[in-house]
This record gives C-alpha cells, structure tokens and sequence, in this order.
C-alpha cells in the first residue's frame, strides 16, 4: 500500500510524499519513503513504477483532499492515479479533532511498526525532528520539576514564547481543516483568497492573517516549532480554568468564548467556573467574586482575565496572598494565567470616564447656583434631595467604581499597594486593530482612543504595549515578580472585542459580517495556553486505566 501526503506543483508547495507499507500478519513494514516538492504527477508515478510499485502490486491510499484538483494542472490526484491504471482509496475527512486522534492511534501501533533503514533515512530524519522537540519538551519538564520558576530563565522564556506562538497558529490551521465555527470564511477573508486545506499552504495563510507585523509573521514562519506543527496529545488534564471576564459581563451566565470552553472539556476534561463578576462593579466587588469561584476548584487552577476581568483576577490573587491560612492554601494549586486584552495597566477610556464624571458634577454645581437666587429656599431643597438620592443610587455608585476601576490612577494602586503569587507564569493576547477591519460598534471607541492617545497603536481599548502581563508604571518588589511571569508574546491583528460572539450578535452589521469582524478563531485566546502549559508539565494529565 502506498500512503500518500499530496502537496502541490510550485516552488511553494507542500512536499508530497509516498510511505510504502507491507502489512504481514501482526506486523507493518515499511519499506520504502519517497518525497519531493513542487514536482507534477508524472514524476511521483516515474518513481513508483521505478522501484516496482505498478498497478498490479500496490495500491494507493490519499487523503480526503485527493479529490482536490492540482492547482496548476487542473487535474485530481485520484483521477490521474486511476488513468495510470491504481486503485485508489479516499480517506474521508475524520471531522473535529481527526488530526490529534491519527497521531495517538499511530503512537499505538508504532511498536508493531519495522523500518527499512537503508530505504527509509529522509523519511526517519524527519521523524527524529519531532522526537527532539519531545525530548527537549521532556528535559524542561523535568528542569521546572526541580526548579519549579526556572520558567523565568532567559532562555526558556524564549523557548516558551517560540511554542505558544507555535501552539497558536497549530490552533487556527486545525480549526481551519476541521471547519471550527466560522474560522475558514474569516481566514479568506483576511489573506484574500482562499488558501485551501494543506497544512503548509495554512500555516502560512494563518501566520500572514494573525500576527500584526510583517517581522512577527517573518520569524514565526521561519522557526521550525511552527512548520512542524508538533500536536499536544489528547487526554485529560487535571486542571480547572477560572473565567474572569471584563467590565462588561453577564457574570455566571455570560456567554464569553462559551464554545472553546465546550470544547476544552470535551477534548481535554478540563472544568471551567465562571466567576460571577458585575457589570461596571469595582475591582473589589469582582475581586471577592472570583474568590468564591476559586474557592470552588478541587484541582489545580489557572486565570483567564478578559480585559478589566484581569486587573479583577490580579486582585483576588493579592487577596489570597494576603489571607487566612485557609486561603493561601488555594495558592498551592495556582499553576498558570492567561491575560487576554489586559488592562491591569488601566485604559485611557476609563481616566477619561472619570474626568468626564468630574467635570460633569462640576459643571452642574454651576448650573444650579445660578437659580439658587430665584428659586424658593424649599424648591432648591427638594431638587438638592432628589440629586442626593439619585447620586447614592446603586446603580450611580456601581457606574462610578466601574469607571474608576479603568483608570490608570486604579492601575496604580493596584500595583503599588497589591502582592502578587511569586513562580505563576502569565501568558497573554495583544492586538492592534487597524481601522479597515474594525467592527463598526467600536468605531467610537476607536477614534476616542486616538483623540485621547495620538500615534498609540490599540486594540481600540487598550495600547498594545500595555495589554502585558506587568505593571508598566510602578516598579517595586512585587511588580518585578509579575515582571518576572510574564512570558510575552507577538502582538495579533485583531480588536478588543475578539473573543466575543454571542453578546455581539445584536451588534454586528451585514459589513461586519463580510469583514469577518467578529469571527475569528476563539480557540487561539484558550487552547495554546493550556496546550504549553501541558507541553512542560506545569499542568498534569489525568492517567487513565491501563
């Protein structure tokens, strides 16, 4: 049987190769491996009849793409394998998750599985590529098993970065192939055409689509963690995620990257706990929510902060610092965060906010005084106590405090004051949005950030260099350990609002819909995370039986 990878006729074609296999009784062996780029069908078929492999001695084997025309010559894989005179079998495409399940049924049978050196060497070599980055993958492990912060040396921050970002593209290309939500028509439309279903042909596509500079997109395509595409494997992890969503927020029942989270627990059994935060409530009220979802976790745990819900999450882990016995010892099952949009560095949206609530109390006070002389003494009182009401109400206060938790006086204090967990790593998502691709209900938002922070790249919320998992304006002992965490990463294109669906619905325009405004990948802000938090053993796997 000849099992084949096609790729394609140009310069900058996937490679196609050819695995020929003998099945004898219990064993599989392979006996010889072909692979070339950019060459057409004719030659594949030269090779074949070459080393004896004619239509009456094997058979082929393609995938569910071998019905996809060559993009030069106009032909299918199958339809020329079947003129030439071979049996031709489609593998049909396996759905959601097809390409994690066809490495662990490989990792099964390989035992049984017997090479010819002599025939098979490229094909070993590449191989003994991924079998170093486990080895390499494996050694950290055990590194940060003896020295549980050596996450926080130069060099493996650096190896760290190169995986996630690596994880995050792997994320996109698998939610591409397996037709994940509306992730294929938002990747058309962000390259400008459609790139197909290759794997190289994608990484590329998604690499030019998700990062904002052209550098990023250069180094992440040149480093080979991306081009192997080393999948994570399957299986549970014994670990909890807390979701810690932003300012606006349905809280328990908020809706908020809801099908990432689905699929994390079908895919990986890992639970998720909705902290229960309040729309425009200040730091502290949130704060001691998400400690009531932490305090809800049986298993090691980790942050997911959306926005002002990191700056929230960064408080309860100062609170718990800071607490009972019986609450530090929640910290000892602390493993990791994930920042997505930050702004524990506050948002010039919400000092703004804050100016405008003075000026506007100001302003009134003028307003009245003016008619203090006209109006009668009990009028005045009247007015003075439906404005007294009217500003002790819930809903002024929780505004206000909402608004003041944006500010970048708050991020502050947060800073200055707070303590945070020592040996946590923090992982996060930044982005700059430009204009062309910007849903139109953050239009205001957009051109308001520009008026108030002229030539400051932004997500439309929150500046690009701020959106990091450190204080940028208060350097201290304890904003170094956070300095310390923060593992980095390459800014996206993409708005604020990315991991947003559901809430947006009512929102989104027929030209948001054909910019694909709010349809890309969600998984990207959840799975890579997890994934390399698992690929360095700071998150266990649950062992199953056997």
């Amino acid at each position: 049987r000849l099992f084949m990878d096609i790729g394609g006729t140009g310069a900058k074609a996937d490679n196609f190769v050819i695995w020929a296999v003998q099945f004898v009784g219990r064993e599989v062996r392979v006996l010889n491996h072909y692979e070339k780029q950019g060459q057409p069908i004719a030659a594949h078929l030269k090779w074949m009849r070459e080393q004896g492999y004619d239509p009456g001695t094997a058979q082929i084997w393609l995938p569910h793409d071998g019905d996809n025309n060559d993009k030069v010559y106009d032909v299918s894989y199958r339809s020329a394998f079947e003129e030439a005179g071979y049996t031709v079998t489609i593998v049909p495409n396996q759905g959601t998750g097809a390409a994690m399940f066809r490495v662990e049924a490989l990792r099964r049978i390989f035992p049984s599985i017997w090479m010819n050196e002599a025939t098979t060497e490229a094909g070993l070599e590449a191989i003994s590529a991924y079998h170093a980055y486990h080895q390499a993958f494996q050694a950290c492990g055990d590194l940060l098993t003896e020295v549980p912060d050596g996450f926080q040396l130069p060099w493996f921050k650096d190896f760290w970065q190169r995986n996630e970002e690596a994880l995050k593209v792997l994320s996109v290309v698998r939610n591409v192939q397996d037709d994940v939500d509306d992730v294929r028509h938002w990747l058309r439309v962000q390259a400008g055409r459609d790139p197909g279903l290759a794997d190289q042909d994608l990484v590329e596509a998604v690499a030019r689509s998700l990062y904002y500079h052209r550098k990023d997109q250069d180094e992440v395509l040149a480093d080979p963690l991306t081009r192997l595409l080393i999948e994570e494997p399957a299986g549970a992890y014994d670990f909890t995620i807390v979701s810690c969503m932003g300012v606006v927020t349905d809280g328990a029942k908020g809706r908020e990257l809801e099908e990432s989270y689905r699929r994390v627990a079908k895919r990986h059994g890992v639970k998720v706990i909705r902290a229960h935060t309040g729309l425009f409530r200040s730091l502290e009220y949130n704060a001691a929510a998400i400690l009531r979802g932490i305090e809800r976790t049986r298993t090691p745990w980790g942050i997911v902060g959306y926005s002002q819900g990191c700056a929230n999450a960064l408080l309860a882990e100062s609170f718990l610092w800071s607490g009972t016995p019986k609450q530090r010892a929640l910290l000892d099952r602390f493993v990791a965060r994930n920042l997505l949009f930050s702004a524990v560095n506050g948002a010039a949206h919400g000092a703004s906010g804050s100016v405008k609530l003075l000026r506007a109390m100001v302003d009134g006070e003028r307003f009245l005084k003016h008619y203090q002389a006209t109006w009668s003494r009990e009028v005045v009182e009247i007015f003075m106590r439906g404005l007294k009401s009217a500003m002790e109400s819930t809903a002024f206060v929780d505004t206000l405090a909402g608004t003041h938790s944006l500010s970048l006086e708050r991020a502050r204090l947060l800073h200055r004051d707070r303590q945070f967990v020592p040996g946590v790593p923090t992982s996060t998502t930044r982005g700059i949005a430009d204009l062309d691709k910007l849903p139109e209900a953050l239009e205001y938002l957009y051109f308001a950030h520009d008026r108030l922070l002229p030539d400051v790249p932004h997500d439309s919320q929150v500046p690009a260099d701020e959106a990091i998992g450190q204080a940028s304006r208060v350097h201290n002992a304890w904003t170094e350990v956070l300095a310390r965490a923060d593992m980095g990463s390459r800014i996206q294109a993409t708005h604020h609002w990315s991991p947003l669906t559901a809430e947006v619905e009512f929102l989104t325009t027929d030209r948001d819909r054909a910019r694909a405004a709010y349809q890309g990948p969600k998984d990207r802000h959840v799975f890579p995370w997890l994934w390399v938090n698992g690929r360095f053993g700071r998150i266990g796997r649950i062992q199953g039986p056997g």
